[in-house]
Formats: structure tokens, C-alpha cells, sequence
């Protein structure tokens, strides 16, 4: 994860990551939760 970050830093790229880890979102400079906004649809 660190060589991750430290590549996309280096290369001035954006990473979109989707995680259940809160370890892992807690080392990234910004994050946006998704809880409850996902709804079962019903036809």
C-alpha cells in the first residue's frame, strides 16, 4: 500500500480504491463513505 501511494504521489495520479478496510482508508488523504446510500431495488 505504501509503494502504491507513493507512486501515484510521485506520477501526480489520481487512485480510486473501494474498501471495507478502515485501516486502509485511514492512510489515504481523502476518502467518501457510500453507507446507506446503496438501496435493494424492487421491480
Amino acid at each position: 500500500m505504501t509503494l502504491l501511494l507513493e507512486l501515484c504521489e510521485q506520477e501526480q495520479v489520481t487512485l480510486l480504491l473501494v474498501t471495507h478496510d478502515k485501516g486502509i482508508a485511514d492512510r489515504l488523504p481523502e476518502t467518501f463513505d457510500c453507507s446507506g446510500l446503496v438501496e435493494e431495488a424492487t421491480s
